[in-house]
């Protein structure tokens, strides 16, 4: 039987955000090479969206409004933009969400029934996790890959109480949905059942002391989707990285240019005054263009004084935003080489498997040819039930188009023994 997959994961910036809208709706990816672009147009739109940060915006716009009338009773040098102040918060400002399954449980199935396994996982959020609806960025389904798959992207927005304003106010925060791992278990539990009660018999992925599926064979499914995102992140924390180098050399230039506005007006030695005729007068006399250049003097000096601080500031801003992208992408390197050794692991044994077969065909061809055809039969069947293994490797899949036509019939043979398998297990089910 196939399994369901159910998996979130936090946004952290709009930045985040923008990227993941350039891999979910545009289709632009550096790192995933089975997107077949001419079949983009066969994917399925649940929630359209033309741009994810102008969706976002109208969502939170009502949080935005809350935002800006709470800065207005703030101190000037603590003010934020809402932009500013929601992406240097610890909350996620937006999550995703991923439905799946196996190869098997789409081959048989139309496009109006894939769209209806799609929607009722889209009613798995709204009903089950408790996200409306209209906070919903986008949700697709992804057929121009290998194996359906659906993204949703929503805003864990809801009014909340706010302790520190002593009222209720428009929050983003994904722990007020899904606050533990434990919690998102309980929801992989529900999701299973549900997508069971409507219909759609699939078993439970792997969770803790809940081993349905051998845990090589669903590191299998997943390990590339979550290779393709790390690399995704990287990707756009280096972005992040140069539009900061870029703002930190904008900040000098504007001082320096400061700076050179000041060599207009006469230094201080060269202007000419007259001391006041009294005895002992402590005044002086001096031109009305001297008097009125010395006062821009003074408060271009303040001036700068005063943005220098501010730039000083967000110039350490910078750098510490700047060393934590670093450190991420380090990490994320590091987490993507641990996938990329896992798919190696695969690909290794995929490779050995392949030599081990076409020995084994020279050995029938030379010593038993009159088995031949049997063995060949055996390996197509073999071919099927490797290929059901690692569905979402297709690069390393045994083609049925290189197969002999012994090695097709074991192929179909291993096909329709799956399937009697599957209605089989079912029968028991309903039988329980």
């Amino acid at each position: 039987m196939s399994y369901s997959i159910f998996r979130m994961q936090g946004i952290k910036t709009t930045s985040d955000l923008r990227g993941i809208g350039k891999h979910n709706a545009e289709r632009i990816s550096h790192t995933n090479f089975d997107i077949e672009k001419e079949k983009s147009v066969e994917n399925i739109e649940l929630v359209v969206c033309d741009s994810y940060l102008e969706k976002f915006r109208e969502i939170t716009a009502p949080m935005k409004e809350e935002h800006d009338e709470w800065m207005k009773k703030t101190r000037k040098d603590r003010q934020k933009t809402f932009e500013q102040a929601i992406n240097s918060a610890k909350n996620d400002v937006a999550c995703e969400f991923l439905f799946a399954s196996d190869e098997e449980f789409f081959e048989s199935k139309s496009k109006e029934e894939i769209k209806a396994w799609a929607e009722e996982s889209l009613a798995f959020i709204e009903q089950d996790i408790g996200m409306k609806r209209e906070h919903i960025i986008h949700a697709a389904v992804h057929m121009d890959e290998k194996t359906p798959h659906v993204h949703v992207v929503a805003v864990p927005l809801l009014k909340a109480y706010d302790g520190r304003r002593k009222a209720e106010t428009w929050q983003i925060s994904r722990k007020k949905f899904v606050n533990t791992k434990e919690d998102l278990i309980q929801l992989q539990d529900r999701y299973n059942q549900r997508m069971n009660d409507k219909g759609f018999h699939l078993e439970r992925g792997v969770s803790t002391g809940k081993e349905h599926i051998e845990l090589r064979r669903f590191k299998a499914v997943t390990a590339k989707e979550q290779a393709e995102q790390l690399e995704k992140e990287v990707q756009i924390k280096q972005e992040e990285k140069q539009t900061l180098s870029v703002s930190v050399q904008q900040m000098k230039s504007q001082l320096d240019d400061l700076g050179k506005s000041l060599g207009k007006i006469k230094k201080v030695d060269e202007v000419k005054i007259e001391r006041g005729r009294l005895f002992g007068s402590k005044t002086v006399k001096l031109a009305v263009s001297d008097f009125e250049g010395i006062k821009t003097l003074a408060k271009a000096s303040e001036g700068l004084r005063n943005k220098n601080r501010a730039f000083q500031r967000e110039i350490q801003s910078l750098r510490e935003q700047n060393q934590t992208l670093q450190q991420d992408n380090e990490q994320l390197k590091e987490e993507n080489n641990k996938l990329k050794t896992e798919r190696d692991w695969f690909k290794g044994n995929y490779e050995r498997l392949d030599k081990l077969m076409k020995r084994m065909h020279a050995f029938y061809a030379e010593r038993m040819p009159e088995e031949l055809q049997t063995f060949e039969l055996v390996k197509g069947f073999c071919k099927q039930q490797v290929n059901r293994s690692m569905n979402m490797f297709n690069v390393w899949r045994f083609k049925e188009s290189e197969m002999n036509e012994q090695e097709k019939m074991g192929f179909a043979a291993a096909k329709e023994e799956t399937k009697k398998a599957k209605k089989k297990r079912l029968q028991n089910e309903l039988e329980r």
